[in-house]
């Protein structure tokens, strides 16, 4: 009798058509957890972004510190090659009028000065001159210098926003999108580091250089799977002390050491070459360049380093003790984020070993589905009665059980690696060239919070990692209200972070009476707006500002600039050239050759001069019962002086 057999199914296609799903539906996740990080990504770069513009628009001026590069890219813009000659630079150069204890680099000021020029011609020249004034039924004739302080000060700041975008990728693909996260959040709500890096200090230009290079450095994995990144961070390292800031061989040398001996992915001889090589390139473009602008043949940062390290000049500007870099300017800088520092100091995290596992979950779930499959095929053949099936079914189940086992052991082999290799490149590793930085560094008496601003980008990595700790250790725990309090605590630390970096942004507006006393000058003069950015009337040089005449504007116009405010703000950024003249001598100053000056107190009314307003700046901080318990004072501090029998 024939009896009716069930049909035979195909383990084969059953099995290829799951992966297909399988793998369809993996590519689909792959590319749905791609268009999240970058999503993620972008946000976190507006932040970083948004964050600097805040910080240029509220405290636009510069100190002294700032003023030779801020200067430099003045004259850049506005002067150019006009009366140069063939040793060098027009006289009309800021720098060789006043060319400060020693000479800087023009590299920097060449770099942000160059890539501002045609936006500023295109933005803000004649054209974009005679549009403004249809656009206010001519009530204003064009911008002034004001606009290109703004757009040079937003240039550099993009530039150093672009260098930390590049190492928070970098710490993404190392550590985790995660990571990354916290990163950016911790870096935004310090005060230091976003306040600087858009003000042109040889600091901010050497600081981009080492961010990248700290990219390059956790880029390398070890296996020489980084496309040379150790090369190409020793290049720019290298370029950044023999150009910018040649105290960066501190830092370097550590760095270099680390990758010898501790992560061993650099050879000697091949760190020879390419930093012999890239010095020998770089010094020799910076002669060439500096000695230009200087018209005389120099090597800017080997002056630099004669005055600072070898002579110790430097102290003559003040000494602190060894301990400050580490007792006080870090724990300022790092503000509440100090603890999220010691909880990732003591944490151990590997994102490759998160990553394994998560794989290897998934491995595991697949090969239980695929053995689930052919158990119930097995079965359904056995039902069958059919030997040859049954045969052929335990073969297939022990080449599956050979294929796992062997994937098994590949996963294994590969979890070993990626084991060895984070051994050599832990958090910790990246963090020990930093540490002996600053303590070889706080040898030199002199110490400023801008001197070791190279060591927070790899600090609040691990203040990143701490965070990411703390905020997963939460999330974990089954108890809501614990997890609630971790959270609020978690982000806490960063809103009061982020409240202390806007009083300290507000206070640091208020130490910059000089540039504000420029504003209010040519505000009184009726030339410019509130804000000094778009001028009233047309340029007309030697008019007279009592005349009849509508096409005269202002005769005589001579400003003396006193030193008080000349290095609180003051810029030649700030100059309406075509309407005064200004001064800025120091000696033998003869106060009846203006009309105008700007000086630090009233004396000057028995010579026949008269105030017309008053600049107040930062005085202290005073305590309040009341919220929010505390009060600026502010206390006057440049007087503009006006001569009555002009």
């Amino acid at each position: 009798m024939i009896r009716n057999r069930k049909p035979i199914t195909n383990n084969n296609s059953n099995n290829s058509n799951n992966n297909n799903n399988n793998g369809k539906i993996k590519r689909r996740e792959r590319i749905l957890n791609r268009q999240k990080e970058q999503i993620e990504q972008f946000y976190t770069d507006f932040i970083i972004f948004v964050v600097m513009f805040i910080h240029v628009v509220v405290c636009p001026f510069t100190k002294v510190e700032e003023s030779f590069n801020l200067q430099g890219m003045h004259d850049i813009i506005n002067i150019g090659n006009k009366g140069s000659d063939e040793r060098g630079v027009s006289f009309e150069y800021d720098h060789l009028e006043f060319p400060g204890v020693i000479p800087r680099t023009f590299i920097g000021s060449l770099f942000i000065s160059s890539l501002s020029y045609l936006p500023l011609n295109i933005f803000f020249g004649s054209s974009a001159t005679e549009f403004i004034s249809k656009l206010f039924d001519n009530q204003f004739s064009g911008t002034t210098k004001m606009v290109q302080l703004y757009f040079v000060r937003l240039m550099l700041g993009t530039i150093s926003c672009i260098s930390i975008m590049i190492f928070k990728r970098s710490i993404s693909k190392r550590f985790g999108n995660q990571v990354a996260f916290w990163f950016t959040l911790i870096t935004v709500s310090q005060f230091h580091l976003m306040f600087y890096i858009s003000r042109p200090l040889p600091n901010i230009f050497a600081l981009i250089l080492v961010i990248i290079g700290y990219s390059f450095w956790l880029n390398d994995d070890g296996n020489g799977n980084g496309n040379g990144s150790i090369d190409w961070m020793i290049m720019v390292l290298t370029i950044a002390i023999f150009i910018f800031r040649s105290e960066i061989l501190i830092l370097a040398g550590p760095i270099v050491l680390s990758c010898l001996f501790l992560q061993k992915n650099l050879k000697f001889h091949r760190f020879l070459i390419i930093g012999i090589f890239t010095a020998l390139i770089s010094i020799i473009f910076t002669v060439f360049i500096d000695s230009y602008f200087w018209r005389r043949i120099l090597y800017p940062e080997l002056e630099v380093f004669q005055f600072n390290t070898i002579e110790n000049k430097s102290s003559e500007w003040g000494t602190l003790p060894f301990h400050w870099y580490f007792s006080t300017a870090l724990p300022k800088t790092l503000a509440f984020t100090l603890l999220f520092f010691f909880i990732g100091l003591i944490s151990k995290y590997n994102n490759n070993n998160n990553n394994n596992n998560n794989n290897n979950n998934n491995n595991n779930n697949n090969n239980n589905n695929n053995n689930n499959n052919n158990n119930n095929n097995n079965n359904n053949n056995n039902n069958n009665n059919n030997n040859n099936n049954n045969n052929n079914n335990n073969n297939n189940n022990n080449n599956n059980n050979n294929n796992n086992n062997n994937n098994n052991n590949n996963n294994n082999n590969n979890n070993n690696n990626n084991n060895n290799n984070n051994n050599k490149s832990t958090p910790i590793t990246f963090l020990l060239p930093i540490l002996l930085f600053i303590g070889i560094y706080s040898i030199l008496p002199h110490k400023e919070i801008r001197f070791i601003f190279y060591s927070i980008p790899i600090i609040n990595l691990i203040s990143a990692i701490g965070a990411t700790k703390l905020w997963n250790y939460g999330k974990s725990r089954k108890n809501q209200l614990f997890k609630l309090l971790i959270s609020l605590f978690t982000i806490g630390i960063l809103i009061g972070n982020s409240m202390i970096s806007l009083f300290s942004l507000y206070a640091s507006s208020l130490n910059y009476p000089g540039g504000h006393s420029m504003i209010s000058l040519h505000k009184h003069l009726n030339l410019t707006d509130e804000m000094g950015l778009l001028l009233l009337l047309p340029p007309h040089t030697n008019a007279d500002v009592d005349g009849d005449d509508e096409n005269q504007g202002i005769i005589d116009c001579k400003v003396h600039i006193d030193n008080m405010a000349a290095i609180s703000g003051v810029s030649r950024f700030g100059e309406l050239n075509d309407f005064c003249v200004y001064s800025k001598k120091e000696r033998d100053v003869n106060f009846n050759d203006f009309n105008y000056l700007i000086a630090p107190n009233t004396s000057t009314t028995q010579l026949g001069f008269k105030e017309v307003d008053s600049i107040s700046a930062f005085d202290h901080i005073k305590l309040k019962k009341t919220f929010p318990f505390f009060e600026i004072v502010e206390s006057p501090t440049l007087y503009i002086m006006e001569k009555i029998n002009k």
